[in-house]
């Protein structure tokens, strides 16, 4: 289960990187890996403290098509399973953004196994920025 997890969130984030970089195209048959894994009642809690729906994440990422140049990727670093209960699994994990800047943020997901699909989807995910040297001077 915590393979899973750790493997899901690596998945997840390159699918990301090629959508808003442009390096996919904008059909529904590339868009489907990200937004199926998505649990119906998902919620997203951006680091700002906006909370958003499973409908608000898909329109708005589907929207981000192509929105930074080709180069963008994104780097997942320290995934650590914090705790497992039956088919649910805590994972933190720090989310690197290299493209028009540089962004970093701490990451908390709920994740679960599945009857319905093979891995596991996502419930809820919690996103604080983290601090790095273009922010230091903020905070």
């Amino acid at each position: 289960m915590e393979e899973s997890c750790r493997q899901e969130i690596i998945r997840m984030h390159r699918i990301i990187a090629a959508w808003l970089s442009g390096n996919v195209p904008q059909t529904h048959e590339a868009f489907a890996p990200f937004e199926d894994v998505l649990a119906a009642d998902f919620h997203l809690v951006h680091p700002t403290g906006i909370i958003r729906d499973k409908a608000r994440v898909v329109a708005d990422l589907w929207q981000g098509h192509g929105g930074q140049n080709v180069s963008f990727r994104i780097a997942i670093q320290n995934p650590v399973c914090r705790f497992v209960l039956g088919s649910g699994c805590l994972v933190t994990y720090e989310e690197w953004q290299y493209g028009h800047e540089t962004t970093a943020r701490l990451s908390t997901a709920l994740l679960r196994q599945t009857a319905h699909q093979p891995g596991v989807e996502w419930l809820h995910l919690h996103e604080t920025w983290l601090p790095h040297e273009d922010r230091r001077a903020v905070l």
